[in-house]
């Protein structure tokens, strides 16, 4: 497993085990510039979220298609996901 994936699914353990072990770094990023930061953000991942951003992950790296900050993959994890429930509610 990535650094990229552990932050994608929340796995604290595994995501510390990997830089711990010098396997990966907190500020690694993909072929996009996506880093474990952006993953943590658009999943709502706040408590690997904070371990990065306290151990150095930039929180200002511009990556992917969108060219966009954490908080920016942030917001829209808000956004969609919101939508969502206001399409459930509203279509019931």
């Amino acid at each position: 497993m990535t650094i990229h994936q552990a932050a994608q699914q929340g796995n604290l353990h595994v995501l510390k085990s990997l830089i711990e072990n010098g396997y990966a770094e907190v500020t690694d990023s993909d072929s996009q510039n996506v880093t474990a930061l952006h993953w943590a953000a658009i999943n709502n991942h706040v408590i690997v979220a904070k371990y990065l951003i306290e151990n150095g992950a930039e929180v200002n790296a511009f990556g992917g298609e969108l060219v966009a900050t954490p908080l920016h993959w942030a917001a829209r994890f808000v956004y969609f996901n919101l939508n969502q429930i206001f399409r459930l509610i509203f279509f019931y």
